[in-house]
């Protein structure tokens, strides 16, 4: 994408003059943001979280740092045109499902579901026009710090394994993968239970009423407790 089509889809400033000097600011950004959210704890994330998240990356280089999309704009993800949905209800129905699943969490590994599932469905809402999955992956940190205190490092994240696992979480339903790399990411591998979940459809979105919801009851279904050995 040119700097021209970013000043037109992510209200880049003119102040801004180059590709380099915009991916620099965003990547300082990020890592700031990253660094301030690992040091916080939030189990269920809110659209405010997640705005709030979005404008601390991106209030260096975009007018539109912390904003959602409009209901009438059309956004793709993995080459799917998402449907409009009530985000405020979105995040409540996922902090909903999250507290359910973290009740009936048993092993470490469970963590790690919960995690995988919160971020799929985040960057699957794309609440935001531009920058879900790095404000996304900010909450995830601060999700990380309620579910595995004693964590004091984190391993790098393989961008290619991550978009492909991403990628199978929302375009096939799928978090088995993503649930590895995050995983990795944590130094905690698998098993991992993570049948009846969907990442695709939310209660509130206006056509996708008849998709599977993530069910609680079958996601844990015959989870043994297991001892870390």
């Amino acid at each position: 994408m040119t700097l021209s089509e970013l000043r037109d889809d992510e209200g880049i400033f003119w102040s801004i003059k180059s590709r380099r000097q915009y991916e620099r600011l965003v990547q300082e950004g990020f890592v700031r943001t990253l660094r301030a959210y690992a040091g916080r704890r939030i189990l269920r994330p809110s659209l405010t979280d997640f705005r709030s998240a979005h404008a601390d990356i991106f209030r260096g280089v975009s007018a539109d740092a912390g904003s959602i999309r409009d209901s009438d704009c059309l956004v793709q993800i993995f080459g799917s045109l998402l449907d409009d949905c009530d985000l405020e209800a979105e995040f409540d129905l996922l902090g909903s499902q999250i507290s359910t699943l973290h009740s009936r969490a048993r092993t470490i590994q469970d963590g790690v579901v919960i995690v995988a599932y919160t971020h799929a469905r985040i960057v699957a809402l794309q609440p935001s026009v531009f920058g879900n999955k790095r404000a996304a992956m900010c909450l995830s940190l601060s999700q990380i710090r309620v579910l595995y205190p004693i964590v004091l490092s984190l391993a790098p994240l393989p961008l290619k394994a991550y978009y492909e696992a991403l990628e199978a979480a929302i375009s096939g339903d799928q978090i088995g993968r993503l649930n590895e790399v995050l995983g990795r990411m944590m130094g905690i591998s698998g098993p991992f239970n993570s049948s009846g979940y969907s990442v695709r459809s939310g209660e509130n979105s206006r056509r996708s009423k008849k998709l599977r919801q993530p069910d609680p009851e079958m996601a844990w279904a015959g989870l043994e407790v297991l001892i870390e050995q």
